[in-house]
């Protein structure tokens, strides 16, 4: 028997690879969202945990044991106190982040440091020197082993960033520069210049002023070319995309707009509308009201086209999840009765936020959670209904070769 295939065949190779593409995105490979509170496995009883962050299967957050914080990472599997590793002695550890399993923080140990764990050791970044030795070091950001944060030197909060080997000073003529984001090593961050805040943007190679017609500009975030942030306008609160050319107000009619974060060309903020704090989403043509029953929203996140949030509704605060259509509420699933939930982060499927248990302030993780479709991989169905295509259209070439001979 020969299998001949002409081009008529090309229909039924495009339908196989239509339904094993079905297959693979199939409900069978899903898996169900669920709860874990994660500050209390491997018997941890750290108290007041707040702070959480996440980046992939891996949580962080700062816990009180005894009188000192301490930071603390679930790796998917156990609880393990960081900060206390290698011996480490500092105190007051706080504002913990993650991203490829690198963690900072800040730390008391002599002085208010940034530390740095990379799964082998624990370093003082802000001390790596000698060139700039800056005090009351604060809100680290990491991108990779890039760190940034804000830290005083000469009487005046200034930039300072870690590229795994040395630490250079971005921030130059602004003052009172603060809350430093960082992404690809383009590093954004909000400074006075002549009496105003603005944002300023370190590209790589040299920092520039890129807020003009606005003041009091603030909360700047960046992925990308695009760079998000709050600004007054003409007397109201207003949403400033700078998309690496020009700025654009897109937070429409809604007032009071703050914390906005952005993913890709989606950005996502607090608004009041009609007296109500809404979370809105700017998709790149609309604005979206994203919030229907819930109040008092606040602190959104967004990865994709998911976006989390802390909203009020019957009288509790809980966890929303916007998954491209509908909104849902994720810190009631499984079972879970904490309250007054707030803070959440998103990773991929995973969501993770503050709740409390009626006797102290845990970490929660959702796995699982939010709608990531899976790349399609040969499953076994797949395998078994690619094979029986094929044996099908052999078959029907079979024969029509058969009837032509």
């Amino acid at each position: 028997m020969q299998f001949n295939f002409d081009p008529r065949s090309l229909c039924t190779i495009t339908i196989s690879v239509l339904m094993l593409w079905v297959v693979g995105y199939s409900p069978l490979n899903a898996q169900p969202c669920r709860i874990l509170e994660v500050s209390t496995l491997d018997n941890n009883n750290s108290e007041g945990n707040l702070s959480p962050q996440i980046s992939g299967n891996n949580v962080v957050w700062t816990g009180l044991e005894g009188i000192v914080n301490h930071i603390y990472l679930y790796d998917g599997n156990n609880v393990i106190q960081v900060s206390s590793l290698f011996d480490h002695m500092s105190t007051a550890n706080v504002s913990p982040q993650i991203s490829n399993g690198n963690i900072v923080w800040v730390g008391i140990e002599g002085g208010q440091n940034i530390y740095l764990y990379d799964g082998n050791q624990i370093v003082n970044v802000s001390n790596v020197g000698p060139v700039y030795m800056p005090e009351n070091n604060s809100s680290p950001q990491i991108y990779g082993n890039q760190i940034v944060w804000s830290g005083m030197e000469d009487g005046n909060f200034h930039i300072y960033l870690f590229d795994g080997m040395a630490v250079s000073r971005l921030s130059t003529t602004s003052t009172d520069n603060l809350l430093p984001q960082i992404s690809d090593g383009s590093v954004v961050w909000s400074g006075v210049e002549g009496g105003t805040n603005h944002v300023f943007l370190y590209n790589g190679l040299t920092t520039e002023q890129i807020s003009t017609t606005t003041t009091d500009n603030v909360e700047p975030q960046i992925m990308g070319n695009n760079i998000v942030w709050t600004g007054l306008d003409a007397g109201e609160q207003r949403i400033f995309l700078y998309d690496g050319a020009n700025i654009t107000p897109i937070s429409g009619s809604s007032t009071n707009n703050t914390s906005p974060q952005l993913f890709g060309n989606n950005i996502v903020w607090s608004g009041l509308d009609g007296g109500i704090q809404h979370i809105f989403m700017y998709n790149g043509m609309e604005i979206i009201q994203l919030s229907i029953t819930s109040t008092d929203n606040s602190l959104p996140q967004i990865h994709g086209n998911n976006v989390v949030w802390s909203g009020v509704e019957d009288m509790n605060t809980n966890i929303y999840l916007f998954d491209g259509s509908d909104v849902s509420i994720i810190s009631t699933l499984d079972g879970n009765t904490s309250f007054m939930n707030l803070f959440p982060q998103i990773s991929n499927a995973n969501i993770t936020w503050r709740g409390f248990d009626e006797v102290t302030f845990q970490i929660y993780l959702g796995r699982n959670c939010a709608p990531v479709p899976p790349i399609p991989d040969l499953t076994i169905w797949g395998i078994i209904t690619l094979l029986l295509l094929l044996l099908i259209t052999g078959k029907v070439y079979s024969r029509q070769n058969a009837v032509y001979t």
